[in-house]
């Protein structure tokens, strides 16, 4: 694993990567996932990659190339909490990377690879709690401008939700908190049953099928997503309750 870390530590970024280094990453996904594309579905299959890369170029810049590839390593060897399927698209690629951040966070070694390399400027200096909160301050008025133009805020990974939350902001008791997570439940196996509708790949609708049956008392990436879906439902009604107030 230490070799694995000062890979993931050292590598090339998501922002500094080219075309055909992008294009490598997404083949070696492909690949660990088992994905296969008939002729007729190849159009298809390869305008769903260029959406792809365009995402992650977007949304996952700061990670490594490597530290993608870790996540799905760690995703095909049931290390995550979510059950591996063979699709290969930007909504259970960002599932992946959510559930890679959850591990990570659980993980001392990876936990200090990410915190090295995110989180230190060029100087070495741990960045103060003031810079964080800039940022963070930033992501939070991105994401009421969002809302205020009639979008939803995806807020991948949790991260705005969470940060609130620690700061005391998400003023929701735990019995309203739970609320959200009953709205959000019937609403990520609603999605799931539409991702079982769409794909012909016969194991991946073997474990969509049997996740959709499943409970999320004893079923962890039941939970774990129904949690995801809970905190993004939580902090678009924050935000707009935000704007409302302002009004």
């Amino acid at each position: 694993m230490t070799s694995c870390l000062i890979t993931c530590k050292m590598g090339k970024t998501v922002a500094d990567a080219n075309v055909s280094e992008l294009n490598a990453l997404i083949n070696e996904i492909v690949s660990l996932l088992g994905v296969k594309v008939t002729a007729e579905d190849k159009q298809e299959h390869l305008k769903g990659l260029v959406t792809l890369i365009k995402w992650i170029k977007r949304k996952y810049a700061h990670y490594t190339l490597e530290e993608i590839q870790l996540a799905y390593e760690l995703l095909i060897a049931r290390e995550l909490d979510i059950a591996p399927f063979r699709a290969i698209d930007a909504s259970y690629f960002s599932d992946t990377m959510a559930a890679y951040k959850r591990y990570r966070e659980n993980n001392t070694e990876l936990r200090e690879v990410y915190r090295n390399q995110l989180h230190l400027p060029p100087a070495n200096t741990e960045k103060t709690q003031a810079e964080i909160a800039a940022q963070m301050e930033g992501y939070l008025a991105e994401a009421l401008e969002v809302v205020r133009n009639g979008g939803e805020y995806p807020d991948t990974g949790n991260g705005l939700y969470d940060w609130l939350d620690k700061q005391g902001r998400i003023p929701y008791t735990n019995a309203e908190k739970y609320e959200f997570v009953k709205q959000a439940e019937p609403l990520v196996r609603a999605n799931l049953t539409t991702d079982l509708a769409n794909t012909s790949d016969q194991w991946t609708r073997r474990s969509l099928s049997a996740l959709i049956k499943a409970s999320m008392h004893n079923n962890a990436d039941m939970a774990a997503r129904v949690r995801a879906y809970a905190k993004y439902l939580a902090v678009n009604h924050y935000l707009k309750s935000l704007l409302n107030n302002a009004s």
